[in-house]
């Protein structure tokens, strides 16, 4: 079997988890903490920060397919990994609709739009067509996956460099310091760390992925 490298699969992380959760949560995450929505993300990070490394450490574990599922079954018994393994699977298959859904109201927002793809129609079209692309050899995915992690940090770097230019005290006293909100964004926060155990789940495909996938 063909294996990605450790800089593959670490763009290929990235890749889920901006496309995943930073461009879908930042809204509304922003609405409910206003100025205090970074706070909440580097908070939510830190508390998830113990999970990751127990991902890790059982990356190291057990270097095969299945993450998840795998460590659960593996631990604590069958049971708990049929419960984990349908709990991340139903949950994947919700956010990456979530995320088609979304994909699809940007193309037609820049333009893209065809009479019959529409909705419903054009969620369809477009799941089939990530469904085909996953069958693809991995080699091919690799970088398809790493030209999609270019294109997505460049707009990211843009309004970095745009800061520089753009800033204003008024900006900043006028936002909204709402404490509460904190509370309420923690869900949205929660949802842009959506693919950081991505590449347990394919431990087996990366170079020596028994160390590298942790």
């Amino acid at each position: 079997m063909k294996k990605i490298s450790l800089w593959s699969a670490i763009l290929i992380n990235i890749n889920i988890v901006v496309g995943a959760g930073f461009f879908l949560s930042a809204p509304g995450l922003i609405k409910t903490s206003g100025l205090l929505a970074p706070f909440t993300w580097i908070a939510v990070g830190l508390l998830i920060f113990p999970l990751t490394l127990l991902l890790a450490k059982f990356s190291k574990s057990y270097p095969e397919a299945g993450g998840i599922f795998v460590y659960s079954d593996k631990t604590l018994g069958s049971f708990w990994g049929f419960v984990s393994g349908w709990t991340y699977f139903i949950g994947t298959a919700a956010c990456n609709a979530a995320i088609i859904h979304n994909f699809g109201k940007q193309l037609q927002i820049f333009g893209f739009s065809v009479p019959i793809l529409n909705g419903l129609a054009l969620n369809l079209v477009l799941t089939f067509i990530f469904m085909g692309l996953s069958f693809l050899n991995i080699k091919f995915l690799e970088k398809f996956q790493v030209g999609i992690t270019i294109l997505k940090v460049i707009p990211i770097l843009l309004v970095i460099c745009a800061a520089f230019f753009l800033f204003s005290k008024t900006n900043i006293s006028t936002a909204p310091i709402n404490f509460s909100g904190m509370l309420q964004g923690i869900p949205f926060a929660l949802f842009s760390y959506i693919g950081i155990e991505a590449c347990t789940s394919i431990t087996h495909t990366i170079k020596d992925g028994h160390k590298n996938a942790a």
